[in-house]
């Protein structure tokens, strides 16, 4: 049986998980990419972190603060992968995780220690990337990327990726989006198709919309590493 789990998370309700509370971001400096690590502890917890396509044409700004979540990420424990992507074609993107991944899983680490994430086509290049690894226990986080609304630009490519490799998805999901971004909704189509037997919807009312995530706060950062560090 599937089991579908949706949350609906207000800020009052972040804000009474103390042992969640945001710590303070690292010092000025470290503004840099994330590259694969050149040693591997099978005992760590590793995070990609994959931002979305603004940050391909124009690059992380003070409206778009990527080093910053990479940051935040850091200063919760996370071995972070993240790097600066150009706009290229999605499944250069997804070949690359997928491979560096797949180190991760070669080297000793366990499945359920690696967390791939990502906001906008982050999350769909990370929705992708399970159905090439297609490992139960590996975590995958799908920030604002799901359920795309038709009208919006991605919705076509959405579509052919629910009559396509959808069903091939496998993995542990967390989908997370602000109730008031109307392009995007749960992911229950793809992972129904895919018969993933556990996934959560967690629906934002903080504000904000699609740009909540543009930026390392609290309200979706504590559920992520919540969702990644759950045994």
């Amino acid at each position: 049986m599937l089991k579908r789990i949706t949350f609906c998370l207000a800020v009052s309700t972040i804000a009474s998980l103390p042992f969640l509370m945001m710590p303070e971001l690292a010092k000025a400096g470290s503004h840099q990419d994330r590259g694969f690590p050149e040693e591997i502890d099978p005992s760590k917890n590793y995070a990609f972190y994959l931002h979305g396509a603004g940050i391909e044409n124009k690059g992380p700004s003070d409206d778009n603060k990527y080093y910053d979540i990479l940051e935040a990420l850091e200063a919760k424990g996370f071995v972070v992968i993240g790097e600066v992507r150009e706009a290229v074609p999605m499944g250069k993107s997804v070949k690359k995780v997928a491979k560096q991944a797949r180190r991760l899983l070669n080297a000793g680490v366990p499945a359920g220690n690696i967390l791939i994430s990502g906001h906008s086509r982050g999350g769909k290049i990370s929705m992708r990337v399970s159905t090439i690894l297609r490992k139960p226990k590996v975590r995958y986080a799908i920030l604002a990327s799901c359920g795309v609304k038709k009208g919006h630009t991605s919705y076509n490519n959405y579509q052919k990726f629910l009559a396509g490799r959808a069903s091939k998805m496998k993995g542990v999901f967390l989908s997370m989006w602000e109730k008031d971004d109307y392009t995007v909704g749960p992911c229950d189509a793809a992972m129904n198709l895919a018969g993933v037997e556990t996934f959560e919807n967690k629906i934002l009312t903080v504000g904000g919309g699609h740009k909540l995530f543009y930026k390392p706060v609290p309200s979706w950062i504590n559920p992520l590493v919540e969702f990644a560090l759950r045994k």
